[in-house]
């Protein structure tokens, strides 16, 4: 048994630095697709423009279309109080914001892409990449953050 002790030591030390070295690289950047985390950046940044009082946001996420999960992770990333959420309050993370159905709109760009351009007004339009194909008008591009475009309607 006190032989087999600095084998199976070995193994684990081993072992340990495959999974930290695939973990810590390989799979960090693998992951990154799957817990959005190009959306949620995306629209952190959308959200702290305040000088937008509308989002339009994409409910695409790149690896699936899911409007309803594009709103549950808008409402976490932005901290959306739950009584500015049901229309109680103003203010939502210590901000005095417009409603929340005022300023947060979740669409489908590749349905809603003739109407996107009176939609959005004076808004500003939190859209993915691929998405772009749909769009019909002008636009200047605020910002880039992963394959999410930040962007206004071009006057």
């Amino acid at each position: 048994m006190e032989k087999l002790w600095p084998v199976v030591v070995a193994a684990y030390g081993i072992n340990s630095i495959l999974f930290f070295g695939t973990y810590f690289t390989t799979y960090a950047e693998e992951s990154r697709e799957y817990y959005n985390k190009d959306f949620m950046e995306a629209v952190a940044e959308a959200d702290s423009l305040e000088e937008y009082e509308s989002l339009y946001i994409t409910g695409n996420l790149g690896w699936q279309f899911n409007r309803d999960a594009t709103e549950i992770l808008t409402q976490y990333v932005c901290k959306i109080d739950a009584q500015y959420y049901q229309g109680k309050s103003n203010v939502s993370n210590g901000r005095e914001l417009p409603a929340y159905a005022d300023r947060y709109h979740y669409i489908y760009p590749e349905q809603q892409a003739a109407e996107l351009v009176q939609m959005v007004g004076d808004g500003l339009l939190v859209l993915y990449q691929g998405d772009l194909q749909y769009i019909d008008f002008s636009y200047d591009v605020v910002d880039t953050v992963g394959d999410y475009l930040l962007l206004t309607v071009q006057n």
